[in-house]
């Protein structure tokens, strides 16, 4: 890093951490905030859970609000011996269900309690390779683990790295407020059942999920890789990059513990695992270098995947994947999304 380069890392690095201590985090509003009536067409209000269980059942559900009205719907099952099956429709309007209750539909999430506990149900038709099932899902994602803020939790120093490789200017940091979003992510775990042709079947899972709300312009997002993974030892892992055409190579992730105690992610390394971004790759290695300056290899390798295209601008690949990292078996997802060369 030159001398310019480490000037701008540095005046970077205060602004975010002046910018952080300023920031008034209400959890109860974050994790029950919805749209207004007036918001724009590209606002967006995003609730996504995933769960993953010894047995081998897996299970990802997205809601998001869209400031145009409709609401895109993800739910997809894994049944071992059974195979995977989803619904994935974006739907005019959403449910009018009341205060705390997200929900279009088959889907519904109802948040029990800010920052602990939330609902899940799902009931209708999924789609499977060969054949369609009508199935009953409903349980209870909670949580003793924090709620992890992105905009004061993560690593300033990745940012910051990121900010001084980039042409300043006041249109630029005009387009960088435009982009910002609030974005937290929670582990915990998920207990509930499943009623298909008459029998049930109860769930105990590992779980992890996402919030995240404010501008959302798929065709301004170049590529992201977004992993998440729970290990044996009941921590979890984040990993992310994202590519904007005004920031590039944004690094962020966390591990937090069984006890709580939160290590944040100063780096990664995904350079080699997407080259040919055509193709998306179902086995790789990376490494992620965290504030303790300990370096950690992970692997991870996925066969099932699903795939949405977002506002005919951008494809996000879900891949339901296992890792190993730290002596440690994993299980969770492997997201990647790019831009859409083509789009109409």
């Amino acid at each position: 890093m030159g001398m310019k380069k480490k000037i701008k890392y540095l005046i970077a690095r205060k602004i975010i951490e002046k910018r952080r201590k300023k920031l008034d985090f209400d959890v109860n509003q974050v994790e029950t905030y919805q749209l207004p009536n007036n918001a724009k067409e590209q606002d967006n209000n995003s609730f996504y859970f995933t769960g993953h269980a010894n047995d081998g059942h897996r299970f990802l559900a997205r809601l998001a609000f869209r400031g145009v009205g409709h609401v895109e719907v993800w739910f997809a099952l894994f049944i071992p011996n059974k195979g995977l099956f989803n619904y994935k429709k974006n739907i005019d309007k959403p449910n009018n269900k009341g205060k705390n209750i997200f929900s279009s539909g088959p889907l519904t999430f109802t948040c029990l309690e800010p920052a602990k506990k939330w609902k899940i149900d799902f009931e209708g038709e999924l789609e499977g390779d060969n054949n369609q099932i009508l199935i009953k899902f409903e349980g209870i994602f909670s949580s003793d683990y924090p709620l992890i803020n992105f905009s004061t939790d993560i690593h300033p120093a990745p940012m910051a790295r990121s900010l001084s490789q980039e042409a300043w200017s006041k249109n630029f940091f005009a387009k960088l407020k435009e982009s910002d979003q609030v974005h937290t992510e929670q582990c915990g775990k998920f207990e509930g059942n499943y009623t298909l042709d008459g029998n049930t079947v109860h769930l105990s899972m590992m779980a992890l999920r996402d919030h995240s709300y404010g501008k959302r312009d798929w065709s301004f997002m170049e590529r992201h890789i977004w992993i998440i993974i729970g290990l044996e030892d009941g921590s979890f892992f984040n990993f992310s990059l994202v590519d904007y055409p005004i920031l590039r190579n944004l690094v962020t992730g966390f591990h937090i513990k069984k006890d709580g105690i939160i290590q944040v992610v100063d780096g990664s390394t995904f350079e080699g695992i997407w080259i040919n971004r055509d193709s998306i790759p179902k086995e790789f290695t990376f490494f992620a270098q965290m504030e303790s300056e300990e370096r950690i290899l992970a692997n991870c390798s996925f066969d099932l995947s699903l795939t949405w295209i977002m506002d005919n601008a951008y494809s996000i690949t879900e891949g339901l994947a296992d890792f190993e990292l730290l002596g440690m078996k994993g299980k969770g997802i492997a997201e990647f999304g790019k831009l859409i060369k083509n789009k109409t």
